[in-house]
């Protein structure tokens, strides 16, 4: 499991701005690794955590799921305001950038990321728990599209045989990024 704390930092390998595979929704997408601390204790265990690599998205235009091609506005501009936080705090001049503002003025669908490959940031970090399941048969398919659900969530959740535990896999996740370690 890894450690749920604000103390880390972490350096941005890559950065880039592309659409979601998922969602098609224009997005920031950073690759980090932790650079500090090395050894993090856990469970009365010092575990060496340097390198450990995880994903941090955010999402600067929200498309509206039931109207192909339209932005849904309200999530739009909070997504935008979330966006512009992470740049301004990582010492991107946003300039002209006004959260604000729908689809007039500002290319929010092409923000240049890559000045902030090789940033040293501050990160509150922790374990996203991932049930592992069997692979699901066609009908848990078929009742997971007609409710909505990704194919991935789909399958029965995978126990244990002996002890009866669900099994989980636990990755490292990062929930902010507070902004640039001082140099």
């Amino acid at each position: 499991m890894f450690p749920t704390d604000n103390c880390f930092q972490n350096r941005i390998l890559k950065a880039a701005f592309s659409p979601s595979k998922s969602s098609g929704n224009p997005m920031i997408t950073l690759e980090l690794e932790v650079t500090v601390p090395t050894i993090y204790n856990v469970g009365g265990q010092d575990v060496d955590i340097s390198g450990v690599k995880s994903k941090y998205y955010v999402t600067t235009t929200v498309l509206d799921k039931e109207q192909e091609g339209k932005i849904d506005t309200d999530k739009t501009k909070k997504a935008r305001k979330n966006a512009t936080k992470l740049l301004t705090s990582l010492g991107v001049d946003v300039g002209e950038l006004d959260p604000d503002e729908v689809g007039q003025g500002v290319d929010w669908n092409n923000i240049d990321v890559k000045p902030l490959e090789g940033k040293l940031v501050f990160c509150k970090m922790s374990s996203n728990v991932v049930e592992q399941r069997k692979t699901p048969t066609a009908a848990e398919l078929e009742l997971a599209k007609k409710n909505g659900i990704h194919p991935s969530q789909a399958g029965v959740i995978m126990t244990h045989p002996i002890t009866g535990k669900k099994l989980v896999d636990y990755w490292p996740q990062i929930d902010e990024v507070y902004g640039a370690v001082p140099a």
